[in-house]
């Protein structure tokens, strides 16, 4: 770790690709490997190398990746395809799954992620209900014991869950407009990283 004249703080790390050494600092960090354009992590920690490698250190992916899916949830207008692939490969969904579980075909669900055709907003309600559904399940899933000593645990997260999210009510509100992705920021160095989705 070296200490900067100004009071930054930089680390460094070896580099996958060509083993020098690589100089970290916090910055702003575009996501993309999620598969979002518009996703951007603030205060991370990102390396750099005299190569070209660029490496972030980022924070619990799991929770990530579920902060980010909970601010798909909110999106007030209706959603991008890209936007709706990740949230099916969140859930765990195939194509095939979405198109089984919603009932349109595989051709319209790959159309509507490949941005060919604009989910309508009736789609747009069913899509965000039925993955929902599946994260819930998800959510749920293994963790209750057979003899059903868990389960008030979960039923009370999963309501807690649903009140935050005040799904059916926001599912009202959904505008009927195509904005492309939505801008997604998190700031990665606030301790509760709920508090930091912008």
């Amino acid at each position: 770790m070296k200490v900067l004249a100004e009071g930054a703080v930089h680390v460094s790390r070896r580099c996958y690709e060509c083993s020098r050494t690589m100089i970290g600092r916090r910055e702003n960090y575009q996501y993309t490997e999620v598969g979002l354009k518009s996703v951007t992590l603030t205060n991370v920690l990102v390396y750099h190398c005299n190569c070209g490698a660029i490496v972030a250190e980022l924070p619990v992916v799991n929770e990530l990746h579920a902060l980010i899916a909970f601010d798909l949830f909110r999106k007030k207008t209706i959603l991008s395809g890209e936007e709706v692939r990740y949230l099916r490969k969140w859930v765990g969904y195939s194509a095939t799954d979405l198109a089984e579980a919603t009932g349109y075909s595989k051709t319209i669900i790959s159309r509507w992620e490949n941005e060919k055709k604009n989910v309508a907003k009736e789609s747009d309600r069913l899509l965000r209900l039925v993955i929902f559904a599946k994260m819930l399940e998800n959510f749920v899933g293994e963790e209750i014991s057979v003899e059903g000593k868990k389960l008030p645990h979960k039923v009370a997260e999963v309501a807690r869950l649903i009140k935050t999210l005040n799904l059916a009510e926001f599912l009202h509100q959904i505008e009927n407009k195509h904005e492309g992705s939505m801008p997604i920021r998190i700031d990665t160095s606030v301790p509760d990283p709920c508090l930091a989705v912008q």
